[in-house]
Order: structure tokens, then C-alpha cells, then sequence
């Protein structure tokens, strides 16, 4: 194979590949014409490749085109760490994750993996630096969206799209095309374009509207069901109905299928399970920030009115914040306070101190050495009633509003803002 080839050794029966399959099939249709990479898998229960034992699935493997007897260890787990990976190991001199297709044929193939795409239709003609820029720099920053470059003369005429436009927007194989009506070297003009396109009013979970609210920052209404009966299907209407009122204010996702990844994904960000109850209805703003009706779960009717209700709720900031949370400690009487999800607003960001925050693992061996300068630290400003040395189990809550992306993280609040500081000197006595 001339070009650089990832591998994935898998077992069907692996838990592990069953969680990346969704994701790496992805990324296999997205780089099915690209003209760098290769996406391959072999199911190592059923074939062996004698020069590379699998110990543990899945494993991936890198082939750089002109090293193909020295792979390299791939541990990317989803399409962002795969995508990372491949950009600092792939052969060529630039990262391009555009699509190029030459004939109408090869486009409506690829179109069979029901992608949302931006396209381009250049009609026979070579793509500017200008455009080609764009394009590579938006494929980069949006990598659930396909961004392909049409270059068959007509094609745009031969697949029925208007001709007021070169540039579209499709959500879907079944979407009618958006078009863009302007300039298509101006990047801001298209980014704001694709961010406000690339959704329907209502979607069903997938990877792409999933990313677009955990790491886009993308505020979603989001409606979760586990048991697919009449209760479910009329709260799935009422839920769809909601979207004409709701349209232009927030995003409305919703998923039935307790077997799927996506809702595996959704479930987990909200930490709902089916045991106690089999529908509920939750907001997702700036990330982290969870809400649920104020009413609770139990008493939420899930008709129409409900819907936009907790919208406006909500909107108003009378919804019910919601968090992960350790049970709170009887005795907290250490000098570094022991913080729990329920007490975190209240006693960090609202306490009226300056007040040191840390998220740890107990597993964590960064936090493990870091735990005695930690605690004379909290020793030494004891005398100070308006100081607080605080730390909080991340592996067992959630703080309101804070993303932990390793351990230790620390925050500094004040008392005059509830945004916090990170800190990012030396964790040593002086630094700290």
C-alpha cells in the first residue's frame, strides 16, 4: 500500500472495540478518497499475522508508507485521539482532512455513509489557495462534518443541486441542500455558516451533535428513554412538537435505544440510569453545567407545554443544577477541607474566601506527591479566616461548571468573582 495504513487488531467479542467501532468506522468512511491514509481492521480471532502477537485488544497499529516494518503503537480511543495521532505521525508535509472527488459517481458513494458534508463545487475548474485554505482549516476545527471538493465539471447540474450557490451544507443523504450565499474565502463568514447549519432543529444522538455539546460548548435539551412502550413514543412526539416553540433558543437531542453508543454517551454525561426511572428529560449548558426540572423527575409530564416550561425555567436559572456527589463527610475537621459535589458551590465558590481548589484521583500519583506540601500549605494559612485549602475526589463528583482533564487539577477563587483561575505554577511550598 503506497500510502500510510492504521490497523486495528480487534476481537468481536471485545467490549473495548465494540465502545471504538462507531468511531473508527467513521473514520474510515471520512478517510475513504482521502489520498494519505488507509483505515484497515482484522479480526485477530480469526486471522494471524505472524510478525505482530496481539496481547490485548483492541490494538492499533501505525504503517508509515515508507516504514512499514517498524509500526508504531496507536493508543487513540475515539476520532479526536485517532485524528491527533495521525496528524503528528502521518508521512506527508501537511494534515489535510478535505475530500477530493473528481466524478459524481465517487461523490454519491460517499454519500452512502450519510455524513453531514459541506461541499464544494468548483465545476471542472482547479480550487483557489484561498478557498483550499478555508477548507483545510474548517476540516481541522470540524472533524464530524465531511468537507468535500467536488471537482467534476456539471456535477452540481448532473446532482440537481441550485445553481445559486458552489458552496452547501448537507446534514444528511435525505436533507435538502443549504447553500451559502457568501464569500467563500471569507473562513469566519463560513465557519459561522456550518456551526448554524449543521444541525436539524431535532436530532436523533449521534457522534456529531454529541461532540458539538460536550466539547463545543453547544446548549442542548436533551430527552433520554430506556424503554421504547406508548409512554416513551408520546413523549418522543410531544418532545419533537416542542422543537417548533423552541427553534433558534436551544438544541433538542433525544435517544430510545438503551443499546446504543450514543446513549451510552448521553446517559454517562448525565449519570442517569434506567433502574429508577426510564425517562428523563436534562439541559446541557457551556459543557459541564447539567440541569433538571426543579419539580424533579418523578413529577415531569413530558407533554408539550412541559418541555418549553423547563426551557423557560431554565432560561430563567430556576432549573435544578445537578451533579455527581459523594455522600457529604460527618467530620470535616482536617485542614485541607474535603470538598463533595452537593457542597461545592457553597462552600468554594460561594464561600466569601480565596480559596484554593483541588481535583484529585486517589489513585493518582502526581496527587500523592503532591498531598503534603498540599497540607502544610493548608496548615500555614490556618490563622487566616478568609482562606480555603479545599480538594475534591474527581473520580467520585462533579463540580458545578469545572472540567477536570488530569489530576491534579487546581482553581484559585476569589471573592469577588465566581470564575476561577488556573493554576499552573510550581507545586511546591514556594510556588504554591
Amino acid at each position: 500500500n503506497s500510502k500510510d495504513v492504521l490497523v486495528e487488531f480487534y476481537a468481536p467479542w471485545c467490549g473495548h472495540c465494540k465502545a471504538l467501532a462507531p468511531e473508527y468506522d467513521h473514520l474510515g468512511e471520512k478517510l475513504y478518497y482521502n489520498d494519505s491514509f488507509t483505515i484497515v481492521k482484522i479480526d485477530a480471532t480469526a486471522n494471524e499475522v505472524v510478525e505482530y502477537p496481539i496481547k490485548s485488544f483492541p490494538t492499533l497499529k501505525f504503517f508509515k508508507k515508507e516504514e512499514k516494518s517498524s509500526p508504531v503503537d496507536c493508543n487513540g480511543r475515539d476520532m479526536p485521539g485517532l485524528l491527533s495521532f495521525l496528524e503528528q505521525n502521518h508521512s506527508g508535509e501537511s494534515f489535510d482532512l478535505t475530500i477530493t472527488v473528481d466524478s459524481v459517481e465517487k461523490f454519491q458513494k460517499f454519500s452512502t455513509f450519510n455524513h453531514t458534508m459541506v461541499v464544494f463545487f468548483t465545476d471542472g475548474k482547479a480550487i483557489s489557495d484561498a478557498q483550499k485554505e478555508v477548507f483545510t482549516n474548517l476540516a481541522k476545527d470540524n472533524i464530524w462534518i465531511d468537507f468535500v471538493i467536488v471537482t467534476a465539471a456539471n456535477a452540481k447540474t448532473t446532482l440537481k443541486y441550485p445553481k445559486t450557490s458552489s458552496l452547501f451544507m448537507v446534514r444528511d443523504s435525505k436533507a435538502t441542500p443549504i447553500a451559502f450565499t457568501g464569500n467563500t474565502t471569507d473562513e469566519e463568514a463560513v465557519k459561522t455558516f456550518v456551526v448554524d447549519k449543521m444541525l436539524n432543529k431535532v436530532e436523533e444522538a449521534n457522534l456529531k451533535c454529541i461532540n458539538a455539546v460536550r466539547e463545543g460548548g453547544l446548549n442542548a435539551m436533551i430527552f433520554i428513554a430506556s424503554e421504547e412502550d406508548e409512554d416513551t413514543n408520546s413523549a418522543l412526539r410531544n418532545f419533537i412538537a416542542a422543537a417548533d416553540q423552541l427553534d433558534g433558543k436551544i438544541q433538542l437531542i433525544y435517544t430510545t435505544d438503551p443499546n446504543s453508543s450514543s446513549y451510552r454517551n448521553l446517559a454517562g454525561v448525565f449519570n442517569v440510569t434506567d433502574k429508577e426511572q426510564p425517562r428523563y428529560i436534562r439541559i446541557l449548558q457551556d459543557k459541564n453545567k447539567k440541569y433538571g426540572p426543579s419539580a424533579g423527575d418523578e413529577d415531569f409530564a413530558f407533554g408539550v407545554e412541559d418541555f418549553v416550561n423547563f426551557y423557560n425555567e431554565w432560561n430563567a436559572g430556576d432549573a435544578t443544577a445537578l451533579v455527581r456527589s459523594a455522600p457529604v463527610p460527618e467530620a470535616n475537621d482536617e485542614s485541607v477541607v474535603e470538598i463533595v459535589g452537593s457542597t461545592f458551590v457553597k462552600e468554594v465558590v460561594k464561600s466569601g474566601k480565596f480559596a484554593f481548589f483541588e481535583v484529585y484521583a486517589p489513585w493518582c500519583g502526581h496527587c500523592k506527591a503532591l498531598a503534603p506540601t498540599y497540607e502544610m500549605l493548608a496548615r500555614k494559612v490556618a490563622p487566616f479566616e478568609n482562606v480555603l485549602i479545599s480538594k475534591m475526589d474527581g473520580t467520585a463528583n462533579e463540580a458545578l461548571g469545572i472540567t477536570a482533564k488530569g489530576y491534579p487539577t487546581i482553581k484559585f477563587f476569589s471573592p469577588d468573582s465566581s470564575e476561577p483561575v488556573d493554576y499552573e505554577g510550581g507545586r511546591d511550598r514556594e510556588g504554591l
